[in-house]
């Protein structure tokens, strides 16, 4: 248990996709990792994940991954992936990431790879104005139609993992009802 994926994404036990995006450049090296736990938000909007209060947390190591094929930045599926998988285990391990509801086949390989991996699945996160009920057959109870309300969120369930009941209440972050929406 706990062992990491191979580099290719397409070798990766229970992932579906290709090596299409794929770098062999871009590998990820586990022992580059800081011994924090991960935060990765996934989105559209690269506002989303750029703005938020997680880029200056200093008690996790945050990654922003741009899903817009039309834009210079993207970062396909792969990658997000790889990055994710590679950091399942240990206290660097990813312990929360926000996604769209187009991200739901992630997040069905990632619960697979970890059931084989017998590793704690990250906390899944979903951005959207869709009713949560749709992500009920994922096992996802976080959904949130406001950016603004993810960092509380996310930092209540790393805060939980390392031991304590409840997180820090992040400063200067609007409540769910006010704030950007997804």
């Amino acid at each position: 248990a706990g062992t990491l994926p191979a580099s290719r994404p397409s070798e990766v036990p229970g992932v579906e996709g290709d090596d299409d995006d794929y770098d062999d450049d871009d590998y990820y090296d586990p022992s580059s990792f800081e011994a924090k736990p991960g935060v990765v938000w996934i989105d559209f909007k690269k506002e989303a994940y750029k703005n938020s209060s997680l880029n200056v947390e200093e008690s996790i190591v945050f990654r922003g991954f741009h899903d817009d094929r039309s834009s210079p930045d993207y970062e396909p599926r792969e990658r997000w992936l790889e990055y994710i998988l590679q950091r399942a285990a240990g206290q660097s391990r990813v312990a929360v990431v926000v996604l769209n509801k187009k991200h739901m086949q992630s997040v069905t390989d990632i619960q697979n790879f970890c059931v084989a991996e017998d590793l704690e699945a990250p906390r899944f996160v979903v951005c959207t104005r869709a009713p949560a009920a749709q992500f009920a057959e994922f096992g996802i109870t976080d959904v949130t139609g406001n950016w603004a309300a993810v960092p509380n969120i996310a930092m209540a369930e790393v805060w939980r993992h390392s031991g304590g009941e409840t997180g820090p209440i992040l400063r200067g972050e609007p409540g769910p009802s006010t704030g950007i929406e997804c």
